[in-house]
């Protein structure tokens, strides 16, 4: 969507990904994911817990850690999305990142060579699934 009064991180793909048949050279990423990162940091400040610099590293959701789950969307065919005038939002999970999952809710534009992440959170629910077997 691209809302003008939202600051999106920008990145150019040096090397383009095909997305449900689109060719994205370009991601933006919503900052909205950083309000989890701060609710999970207040979360362990009230309770005491004080997190190692290696712990942080592997919690924190990171503009780097979005690109990385936007390249696994490399050719895979996407299923149906919810459309919303000329977008097309997904959501998507798990992705994997230090044994806890994700989830990436994005979007794509009718004929723009552009993904636009609009969120990425912690989906502990696979985890779960990963440890009873």
């Amino acid at each position: 969507m691209l809302y003008q009064d939202i600051n999106y991180y920008h990145f150019q793909l040096e090397n383009p990904i095909v997305v449900d048949g689109i060719l994205i050279e370009e991601i933006y990423i919503d900052p909205y994911y950083e309000k989890h990162n701060e609710e999970f940091l207040e979360s362990k400040k009230k309770k005491g817990i004080k997190l190692t610099s290696q712990e942080l590293k592997e919690r924190i959701i990171t503009n780097e850690w979005i690109i990385e789950f936007v390249r696994q969307l490399d050719t895979q065919e996407l299923p149906n999305g919810k459309r919303y005038d000329k977008w097309v939002y997904y959501p998507k999970e798990p992705f994997w990142k230090y044994h806890r999952s994700y989830c990436l809710i994005f979007c794509l534009e009718n004929g723009k060579n552009y993904i636009e992440v609009v969120d990425c959170y912690r989906e502990s629910k696979y985890e779960r699934k990963k440890w009873i077997k």
